[in-house]
């Protein structure tokens, strides 16, 4: 059985990333985001669908099973976690735009996000909790593209706004909070991280 859920938010991230490219990219820094995107989905994507290989090694004989299986919540960790890896090591050696591109990123998992939950449009307990991402979603995008000057309080915001509509769907909560409300704090605490990383920088200069 093909993993079609997987297949929307692949195809939701891949035009996120377009539309933030040439939205949100000078011209002349899209090529180097888009390589950063595509190795750090690449890698993911590796992380992901390999995890089942942790507890069932035996299916290295049987690649298209591999292929086909949902690794649910622990791949998603697990490709993430590659992703991030991947992310600091193209950064070793400039940590100067590693706050502006963790923003792009930031903008990359909107778009995506944005666009997966307009797609499946879910609805629990009478709420409509796809439509509800949609908007927050879209209303942070065109505040972001109006006024950068305005992340310092548009980011805590949409963080914020997602957290609570979150809380609305029905998921497996993980200490208390589901995967995708884990997610968004590790974007959030990283954007402070490197925010004040290269404030610190900049007053050394």
């Amino acid at each position: 059985m093909i993993d079609i859920p997987l297949l929307m938010l692949i195809g939701s991230f891949a035009v996120g990333g377009w539309l933030v490219k040439i939205l949100y990219i000078p011209k002349e820094e899209g090529n180097v985001q888009m390589d950063l995107w595509f190795g750090m989905g690449l890698i993911g994507l590796a992380g992901y669908k390999l995890t089942p290989l942790l507890f069932t090694p035996t299916l290295l004989l049987r690649p298209f099973d591999l292929w086909i299986l949902n690794s649910g919540e622990i791949g998603f960790i697990v490709g993430l976690f590659l992703a991030l890896l991947y992310f600091l090591f193209k950064h070793r050696n400039n940590w100067g735009t590693i706050k502006e591109d963790w923003i792009y990123l930031i903008l990359l998992f909107s778009f995506g996000y944005t666009l997966y939950s307009l797609l499946r449009f879910e609805v629990y307990e009478g709420q409509y909790v796809g439509l509800y991402r949609g908007i927050l979603g879209l209303t942070f995008l065109h505040f972001m593209k109006w006024n950068r000057n305005l992340e310092a309080w548009l980011l805590p915001l949409y963080a914020g706004g997602l957290l609570l509509i979150e809380s609305l769907s029905f998921s497996r909560l993980f200490w208390g909070f589901s995967f995708t409300q884990w997610l968004i704090m590790l974007l959030f605490f990283f954007y402070l991280i490197f925010s004040y990383l290269t404030e610190r920088r900049l007053r050394r200069e």
